[in-house]
Parts: C-alpha cells; sequence; structure tokens
C-alpha cells in the first residue's frame, strides 16, 4: 500500500460500529495494540466521539471533507487526485528545466540558413546575375564536387559568337546533391536536389526566390518545405519558411517563420570579383566576407509535440567560421506552450557552435 508518514489523514472509529467490526474482522483493531494503521502506515489519533462522520484534511490539497462508512472509497479517490497533482507539479517542474525547444528552434534556424547560403553560393557559381565573364567551371565551395548546380535556362548563350547574357527569366537553379551522402567542406553530409525559381536577377530588388526541396537529408536529418526570399533592395531581404525536419529517430520539429535579413559585411564581393591586383578572381573568398543580420520571429512544435514561439530581441549575426556559416551574436527568446520563457544568447562573436539558454535563475550550454 501506499507508505505516506506524518499527519496525512486523521481517522476516527470509535461509535462508528460496523466501520469498528470491519477493521476487527482485518485483524488491525483495537489500535492500543499496534499504534497506527499498519497497512497504511497512517498514524492514528484517539478522539471518541458517537458521530458517525467524521472530518479530515489532506495537507497536499489542503481540503477538508467528510466522510462516512464509504471511506475506504474516498480516501482512495483522494489519494489518487494527490498523487496526480504531485506527479503533474513534479513534471512541469522538469519540463521548465528542460532546453528541448531551444535546442529544436536553434536548429530549425541554422537548417534553413544553411539552405540560403547554399543558394547564394550557387547562384554566383552559374553565373546567374551575369556580373562576370564566362568562365569554366568551379568546385561547388560548400559542396565541394559533392554538388552538381544547373540553371535553366543558362546564364549564357552560347549560340552566338561570342556568348551573350540571356536575361530569360524565371530561371530555375537546381543544386542537386546526389543520391547518397557526400561531405562537403564544412563537414555536413548532404543528399537529395534545393530547387531555386528566381524571378530576376538575384541582387535585384523586387527579386523573389521561391525553393523546395526534393528528398533533401542534412546529416540524415531529412529537411521539407518551401523557403520564399524577397529582395527589399538596399541589402536587405524578407525571409519566409514552413518547413520540417525529420530526425533520423522519427521525431519531426515543425517550423515557420518571417524574417528580415540585412547583408552587412561583403555585399561588395562574390564569386567572381577580381582580386586587388586583378589576376584572378576572388572565388571563395569572395563568399565567405558575407555577414548578415536577422530579425524577426518563428512558431513551431518541437520534437515532443509542443507548441512555441520565438522572438529574436537582438539582432542574430551570421557570419562565416571557416566554411561554416554559424550565429555567432543575439538573443532570441523562445516560450514553449505553458513553459516558463527561455532566453537563447548565442554570444560574443566566437566561432564555437554555442548558446546558453537561461530558464529562471538557471542556465545551461548547449550546441547546435
Amino acid at each position: 500500500m501506499l507508505g505516506f508518514t506524518s499527519s496525512v489523514f486523521a481517522y476516527e472509529v470509535e461509535g462508528n460500529a460496523p466501520l469498528k467490526q470491519s477493521l476487527k474482522t482485518k485483524g488491525i483493531w483495537p489500535m492500543e495494540s499496534v499504534g497506527r494503521w499498519p497497512d497504511f502506515n497512517l498514524p492514528f489519533k484517539n478522539r471518541r466521539s458517537s458521530k458517525a462522520t467524521k472530518p479530515y484534511c489532506c495537507y497536499i490539497c489542503r481540503v477538508s471533507i467528510r466522510y462516512t462508512m464509504h471511506f475506504s472509497r474516498l480516501t482512495l479517490t483522494l489519494l489518487v487526485f494527490s498523487a496526480v497533482i504531485t506527479f503533474s507539479s513534479c513534471k512541469k517542474r522538469k519540463l521548465n528545466k528542460e532546453t528541448t525547444t531551444a535546442e529544436d528552434n536553434a536548429l530549425a534556424e541554422d537548417s534553413f540558413d544553411d539552405i540560403f547560403k547554399n543558394i547564394n553560393e550557387a547562384a554566383d557559381e552559374v553565373n546567374l546575375d551575369g556580373t562576370a565573364k564566362l568562365a569554366g567551371a568551379q568546385d561547388y565551395t560548400f559542396a565541394s564536387a559533392c554538388a552538381t548546380p544547373t540553371l535553366v535556362p543558362p546564364a549564357w548563350d552560347t549560340t552566338t559568337t561570342p556568348a551573350t547574357w540571356n536575361a530569360t527569366f524565371p530561371k530555375t537553379l537546381t543544386i542537386d546533391f546526389g543520391a547518397t551522402n557526400c561531405t562537403g567542406n564544412d563537414g555536413k553530409a548532404r543528399r537529395g536536389k534545393i530547387i531555386s525559381v528566381f524571378t530576376g536577377k538575384h541582387n535585384d530588388a523586387g527579386t523573389v526566390i521561391t525553393t523546395t526541396l526534393d528528398n533533401y537529408y542534412v546529416d540524415d536529418h531529412k529537411i521539407e518545405g518551401t523557403k520564399k526570399v524577397t529582395n527589399n533592395g538596399n541589402n536587405s531581404f524578407t525571409i519566409e519558411v514552413d518547413g520540417k525536419i525529420i530526425a533520423p529517430n522519427g521525431e519531426e520539429v515543425s517550423w515557420t517563420s518571417t524574417r528580415t535579413r540585412k547583408w552587412i559585411e561583403g555585399q561588395n564581393t562574390n564569386f567572381w570579383t577580381l582580386t586587388a591586383d586583378s589576376t584572378t578572381f576572388m572565388f571563395f573568398n569572395g563568399i565567405l566576407d558575407d555577414v548578415y543580420s536577422v530579425t524577426g520571429s518563428a512558431s513551431g512544435v518541437n520534437r515532443k509535440g509542443r507548441s512555441f514561439t520565438a522572438d529574436i530581441t537582438t539582432a542574430l549575426r551570421i557570419q562565416f567560421c571557416g566554411w561554416i556559416p554559424e550565429i555567432t551574436e543575439g538573443v532570441v527568446e523562445v516560450i514553449p506552450e505553458d513553459l516558463k520563457k527561455r532566453t537563447v544568447d548565442f554570444g560574443d562573436r566566437s566561432c564555437d557552435r554555442t548558446f546558453v539558454v537561461t530558464i529562471g535563475k538557471k542556465s545551461f550550454t548547449r550546441t547546435y
């Protein structure tokens, strides 16, 4: 039986003959010989009374009720009710210490930023904007030889001599990573396709880039959904995402966001920018100097099925750390449904892929 201690319940038996007889039959009466309930480990207060109905109190619920001859059923009900309240309270305290939602939001943010990064680089490499002369193919920076970028219709019309810029839009950029995992220069294993439709030149105000994913995986996490990027001019972009991430174990994170991304460094260089001595192109260095500032909000459902919202309260800074773009600065407030707010701080521009989650007075360091 349940082993509650201290003065949880007080029972009176004197004056209730049927109850007394029942206890005698079970061998747990009179109480003078045992001093307490042997089966329930509950203290007994011997108050003589002739009343058949007596009060008792549950210290958890602080509820005073009255019981009759059916006290066993009432007692069991209260025990179960009290246990449920206690269990629920303990469970909520435990959930309020979890960082699952903050981790899932950071995973989604990083995953869809990775797609944006791939699109930008591939667009530069296939010379979608027509800002450089026709040149030989270069290895796709982040995926190395893993990916094949294709632009339809192509940037250059090679039926003319010399080749001329093909101004036909929309253009569809497909980045094909193949059917099996291939690890790129950034250490990520990808497979599948990223497919983006451009309504105009990549860097022209008003251009809309709509991206879909075809059986696309990063490190065996399947990424689904759509991403829409609108060029607002002045190096500002509105980014809308409606997506889902499915982990290898089948757990899912759904994520919807609307954000503004500002290009704050490296906007004057690209894959085909000439070096200072004009002897060659910058290639990778013309992309790795890019830095972005991101503001906005998101909402979703974490891997445990709990809804959440996320608001960027201090702009996120996204910069390249080696081959990998990382969030190195900024603060996000994440609020899971019915739980305490999580404050996620990405630090002081250090390239360490870590963030600190603060819940109340406690802080936890996590990586992504």
